[in-house]
């Protein structure tokens, strides 16, 4: 039933039969091994879980600065130009530097090592050490104009649908919300084995939009890829003092980050 339902899904049908049976997964996980992956369409959102999730830890933020020169507006670049996290945090490793880690290996933030490096230990690989990588802008003919050096990490509590293809994940909640572009939520439910560690947040039919559809983009304000770079900045500093300045009892009441 389930991948006859991701079928469908993937082929844009709106059936009653898929609609009951996807909303029939929005009953709390219940057997996970592990804690679950937070899946979003949009950005902004999983932005915001993952600074709510890193306010829960103990211990001291950690901030680490992208090294720009020049010319580094709108970069082809992973990486966020500013990275929060604290030690024991997850994260997700997004560069492909060896055949163990690649885009998307999930891991644990350990902390700074000695130099420039950060220790991250992978499960089923082990500790290893992270450096900057660089990311080169250049213009129509070919002339780096800008370079961006920074850790190829992000926190791992919720990553966006765009960020999710290819991985399989243990366990993860899908938030339902209209899909901008057809796929997502096959792309979304497909991140798992089973549907029995597969929790889907307020999936409606109508959300589904059919390949090739025209689909009317929504202007959101608060819509996080819409913003620009400097935009983008101002906004993750705003959240950043958002998650750090909310209250712990508002924090446990808005989000579960752990729904077992």
């Amino acid at each position: 039933m389930f991948w006859d339902v991701l079928n469908e899904v993937r082929l844009g049908v709106r059936s009653e039969d898929t609609e009951t049976y996807i909303q029939s997964l929005e009953r709390y996980l219940s057997a996970c091994s592990s804690e679950p992956v937070h899946i979003f369409f949009r950005k902004l959102p999983a932005l915001m879980f993952n600074l709510l999730a890193l306010q829960r830890l103990p211990g001291q933020f950690l901030k680490y600065v992208s090294i720009d020169e020049n010319n580094t507006s709108n970069i082809s670049c992973p990486a966020d130009e500013i990275i929060m996290m604290k030690p024991g945090c997850k994260v997700m490793h997004l560069w492909n530097t060896s055949n163990e880690l690649h885009n998307g290996t999930l891991g644990v933030f350990l902390g700074a090592a000695q130099g420039n490096a950060l220790k991250v230990l992978f499960p089923g690989i082990g500790t290893r050490m992270i450096n900057r990588e660089t990311w080169l802008k250049k213009d129509r003919e070919g002339t780096i104009v800008g370079k961006r050096m920074q850790y190829p990490l992000a926190l791992a509590y919720a990553i966006t649908c765009h960020k999710s293809q290819g991985m399989t994940l243990d366990a993860a909640v899908v938030h339902g919300s209209d899909e901008f572009v057809p796929g997502l939520y096959y792309v979304a439910m497909s991140r798992v084995r089973s549907p029995q560690n597969l929790q889907v947040l307020g999936f409606n039919k109508k959300h589904i939009t059919k390949p090739g559809e025209s689909l009317e983009m929504r202007i959101n304000f608060v819509d996080y890829a819409n913003v620009n770079e400097g935009g983008r900045t101002v906004f993750f500093l705003f959240l950043t003092f958002f998650a750090l300045k909310i209250c712990s009892n508002t924090i446990n009441s808005m989000v579960p980050i752990w729904i077992c």
